[in-house]
């Protein structure tokens, strides 16, 4: 069954975030959707553009520098899965964008932990 009405642009949506929630979600985003935002960006509130723009700005400075990279060099398995339980809720969500710049086995404890998180929406992040 065709849709009544059609789904609106991104930018329709984003302008009713709030500018953090907005910097928030677009920290979450894959770096390909990043670039390819930014051709619409002249649609968003003046705040929310100057977010997207500094987010693709920094990726593209930092490209050559990788943290995933390094991350099995740092953690063993089993201290990766030990190091996820610290993390926010947020910082969790925002590591599903790299997950393909993991490892299978230390992708899949980075997804376990979150969905774990979500499941579990009682358990708050440490201060």
């Amino acid at each position: 069954m065709p849709r009544k009405t059609p789904k609106r642009p991104w930018h329709e949506q984003a302008r009713h975030l709030t500018p953090d929630a907005f910097y928030l979600q677009i920290r979450a985003w894959p770096d390909d959707r990043l670039a390819t935002r930014q051709d619409d960006a002249h649609h968003l509130p003046q705040e929310h553009r100057e977010y997207l723009q500094a987010e693709h700005a920094y990726r593209q400075r930092n490209n050559h520098r990788d943290p995933w990279a390094t991350v099995t060099t740092l953690y063993s398995p089993q201290a990766w899965t030990t190091h996820l339980k610290t993390w926010t809720l947020t910082r969790l969500q925002q590591g599903q964008a790299h997950l393909d710049r993991l490892p299978d086995e230390y992708a899949r404890a980075l997804k376990a932990q979150y969905q774990y998180r979500r499941d579990h929406p009682w358990i708050k992040d440490h201060a």
